[in-house]
């Protein structure tokens, strides 16, 4: 399987509640996680929102809208069609209380 290209993501700056720091070990471990799961989650069915999403104007400050990658401060080291764990937390696929933002990559354009 030939890598994808890499969507352009926004700078640290532009998601509020975020800190730069913060920010590029999210980008590292979700790339991370793109390279050794991308193809897998999407045979689960995992989508794009439930994983890079945040909220439309608030960025990661709301947590009920942000996608089990956001922020991910540590790479996942296993993944099922119902959850992914990395090194502290567990997080589960269907939270029936998410809503759906938009994908990061997505964040900060006019609609």
């Amino acid at each position: 399987m030939e890598p994808r290209p890499r969507r352009p993501l926004p700078r640290p700056a532009a998601l509020p509640g975020g800190r730069p720091d913060e920010w590029a070990t999210s980008l590292e471990n979700c790339r991370r996680f793109v390279d050794e799961f991308g193809a897998e989650a999407a045979r689960l069915g995992w989508d794009a929102l439930t994983l890079f999403s945040v909220h439309p104007q608030a960025g990661i400050v709301r947590g009920d809208c942000c996608g089990v990658m956001m922020p991910c401060s540590y790479p996942v080291f296993e993944l099922a069609g119902a959850y992914l764990t990395t090194h502290l937390w567990t997080s589960r696929k269907a939270k029936p209380w998410r809503c759906r933002g938009v994908t990061v990559w997505e964040f900060g354009k006019a609609a």
